[in-house]
């Protein structure tokens, strides 16, 4: 139904926004590397899901 595409919408544009919040802020700090890179393939894992 229509109604379900849209809230599969705003579910997404609201991942998408977390996960732009989240990449904003590893830009920001300046942490590990591994911890880095394990959030990275969090994202790429959750991107494959989406």
């Amino acid at each position: 139904s229509n109604d379900m595409m849209s809230m599969l919408l705003s579910a997404q544009e609201e991942t998408n926004g977390s996960i732009m919040d989240m990449l904003t802020s590893l830009s920001d700090e300046d942490s590990d590397e591994d911890e880095n890179s394990s959030i990275l393939s969090m994202l790429e894992n959750a991107a494959r899901r989406i």
